[in-house]
């Protein structure tokens, strides 16, 4: 499965929180388990750079600015 994993941080940006740790573990989970993950940061969300559509799971975390975006994007 292709699925787009939204942070505002993750845990290779040398932020070692609870919440990036967190997303690292499941990222790597997902990964071992055969999804095709792509992280993107969530400040790097536009009109032009939203998640592929061909992405079946979007799982956005630490961040809730973002929904709006994405919710008009794919409408």
């Amino acid at each position: 499965m292709n699925i787009v994993f939204l942070a505002d941080l993750f845990f290779e940006d040398g932020i070692n929180g609870g919440g990036e740790l967190s997303n690292h573990e499941l990222i790597n989970l997902l990964s071992k388990k055969g999804h095709t993950v792509q992280k993107m940061h969530t400040s790097s969300l536009t009109k032009e750079n939203m998640p592929p559509t061909e992405a079946k799971l979007i799982i956005g975390r630490n961040k809730e600015s973002y929904i709006s975006k994405l919710f008009l994007y794919y409408l």
